[in-house]
């Protein structure tokens, strides 16, 4: 797995009774646009990569995924199994994680605060994610 450098403030949660550790980054809340209207949204922590195969493999003691790596995103998962992944780890870690909200998915893929003077959304990752890349290999969206 090659590291990636962030700016932000980035933490790990270590998965109790495992050597796996989900890997958290920190989002400074702020104004951005959205659509037609400005949105303000609170801080919030976000997984720095995509769920890979041998985290669900250890929450959920299975894995659906076709192109089989431990070191790859989950794939084969409906929002139903995310749901059921989610209280697992909830209940095995004793944190609250959960998917976040359309307009928090929206300010970190438009670079969160930094991008309120732009027009428009701008795709940064022309990374199709079908499962064939290693999680930790793609190159981040830009937040400077």
């Amino acid at each position: 797995m090659s590291a990636i450098d962030y700016p932000q403030e980035s933490y790990r949660d270590r998965i109790p009774d495992t050597d796996l550790f989900f890997e958290m980054i920190h989002i400074a809340g702020g104004p951005f646009q959205m659509g037609n209207q400005r949105a303000q949204i609170p801080s919030f922590s976000l997984g720095k990569y995509p769920v890979t195969q041998a985290l669900w493999q250890a929450v959920m003691g299975d894995n659906p995924s076709s192109f089989q790596d431990p070191n790859r995103p989950v794939e084969q998962v409906s929002w139903i199994d995310v749901q059921t992944f989610l209280k697992k780890l909830n209940t095995r870690t004793g944190k609250t994680y959960r998917l976040p909200s359309e307009a928090e998915w929206e300010y970190v893929a438009q670079g969160g605060h930094r991008s309120q003077d732009l027009p428009i959304p701008v795709e940064t990752n022309s990374t199709k994610w079908d499962g064939t890349v290693k999680t930790a290999t793609a190159r981040p969206n830009p937040w400077d």
